[in-house]
Order: C-alpha cells, then structure tokens, then sequence
C-alpha cells in the first residue's frame, strides 16, 4: 500500500487559531477519507512538524505538504500542488504574520479549508495512481488524470 504522507507545519510555542483550524480539517478529512484511499491501496498518514521557533520559521506556520516515497513523489507544498500563490497576512490573534493561500478567484485563506486540501490529497493521489507510474501533466494545470 502507498502511504500519502501529509505534513502539517507549525511553530515550537507558537499558537494560532488558523493553525489549529487547518490541523483539525486535515484530521477530519484523513479519518473520513481513509476507507475510501485504502480501496485504492492508499493510506492517508497525517504527521505534525515543529520547527523551531526563529523568525524564519516563522513564515512557515501552517504550512502544509505531501509526498508518497514509495511512488518517487517528493515532499511537495500545497500551494505548489494547487498552483496558487502565499502571502503572509497579519493575524488578528497572533499579533504576527500568517501565510494565507490566495486562490484565482482572490479568495485568501489562513485557515485552509477542506476543499483546497482535499484537492491537494487528491492530485497528489492522482499522481500515485497514474499509468505509466505517473501524471502526464503538471499539478498547477490538473484537470485529473482521468478527465
């Protein structure tokens, strides 16, 4: 079985609603969605990563990536996968920045809905499960392997 590997990054001493609000998603959308991954022999694993809290690691709160080793698919951020773009907001409960996802539509998330990460899950399995071992095409450009 393929293991999806979804990291979710947060900073050492740092608390943040968003933050806590994408992680709560990200554990909701793995536990309902499992059962549905493993009939295509794929296991969704969520795992946190602290950094260490230093004012560089500070844009990377909330950041949020995936990888499948066993199907050559490095670890890949989120935005990269959606193609769209990261600007870091002020955060009204921190006081300090926050990376916000900024969608076509200029929609700008902090806390990223399920949509956005299930879209992201989704790619990164449609690369896993391609023919030839691999989507023809690019993650920004994905109308599904299969469309």
């Amino acid at each position: 079985m393929n293991q999806i590997q979804i990291r979710h990054y947060r900073v050492e001493g740092l608390t943040c609603t968003p933050w806590a609000e994408t992680l709560k998603t990200l554990n909701d959308l793995c536990r309902q969605m499992a059962p549905r991954f493993a009939a295509m022999d794929l296991q969704l694993a969520l795992q946190e990563v602290e950094l260490p809290d230093t004012p560089e690691n500070r844009a990377f709160g909330n950041l949020v990536t995936l990888a499948c080793p066993e199907a050559d698919q490095p670890e890949t951020a989120l935005e990269a996968l959606l193609g769209v773009r990261v600007e870091h907001d002020p955060c009204e409960e921190c006081g300090d920045i926050c990376r916000t996802l900024v969608v076509e539509e200029g929609a700008r998330f902090q806390a990223l809905p399920s949509g956005l990460l299930m879209d992201g899950i989704l790619r990164m399995a449609f690369s896993v499960i391609a023919p030839e071992g691999g989507c023809p095409g690019t993650c920004g450009s994905c109308s599904g392997c299969c469309g």
